[in-house]
């Protein structure tokens, strides 16, 4: 999908420095370690936390993650909710290493920019795996009920995002965070919007020019990072 434009090569081009959600998404080495720590829970299997039917539904589920029920059986409930979320996506031809951000990242270190991140991966995963146990059998839940239009959903707000649709990238970030819980939204979306509003506030009281790069969700929706920043005083100017 094209995504780029002259407004965005020139504000690139003008930054020093590049700021993305992680300084490197796909660091693998740093990834399969954290996920080890936060996302499985072998002494208390998944199927545990389900009813039958639960059960029978994520052994059909489970194969869309690649995955079997056997081998998903030690996460913790909201690991396997993110890959039954995510592996719909993979399957229908969505490639994290060819989004918006990897592509940048790529642009940004043959340029020789600064890359920073607003959060370390031990931060952002370990942050998902704080969800109460109520709130991760909630979010299993939804996941297992949607899982099999996932990639529909996103090629309506992919739509959406390409005719600069901001009603339906926010109907989207509402789907897949208040609408499963408050707990969701706070955990996925609000807590770190704040605190990404708050490192933003001071690169903005010092020097320099810089990019910044982040999922849609942070930006569509509610207690999105631009309503953050304007309830601290700051213009935020849409172009």
């Amino acid at each position: 999908t094209a995504w780029g434009s002259d407004k965005v090569d020139a504000a690139f081009d003008s930054a020093s420095d590049v700021w993305f959600e992680v300084t490197n998404p796909d660091d693998q080495a740093a990834l399969v370690p954290v996920f080890q720590q936060y996302g499985l829970s072998p002494d208390r299997p998944l199927s545990s936390w389900l009813t039958p039917d639960e059960q029978a539904t994520l052994a059909i589920a489970a194969p869309a993650a690649g995955l079997t029920a056997q081998q998903i059986d030690p996460f913790r409930p909201w690991f396997a909710a993110l890959m039954i979320a995510t592996g719909p996506l993979t399957a229908a031809g969505y490639d994290p290493k060819l989004g918006v951000e990897m592509n940048l990242r790529t642009r940004a270190l043959a340029a020789g920019k600064t890359i920073h991140g607003f959060e370390t991966i031990d931060q952002q995963i370990g942050g998902l795996a704080r969800m109460s146990d109520d709130g991760q059998k909630t979010y299993l839940r939804h996941y297992l009920k949607t899982y099999g239009t996932a990639a529909a959903d996103l090629d309506r707000v992919v739509a959406g995002w390409i005719a600069n649709d901001p009603a339906a990238m926010a109907q989207y970030a509402h789907e897949n965070g208040r609408a499963i819980s408050e707990e969701t939204h706070q955990i996925f979306m609000a807590s770190r919007n704040a605190d990404w509003a708050d490192q933003i506030e001071t690169l903005l009281a010092g020097s320099g020019t810089s990019f910044i790069a982040v999922g849609l969700g942070h930006l569509a929706g509610d207690d999105t990072v631009q309503d953050l920043l304007a309830a601290r005083g700051i213009s935020v100017i849409r172009q």
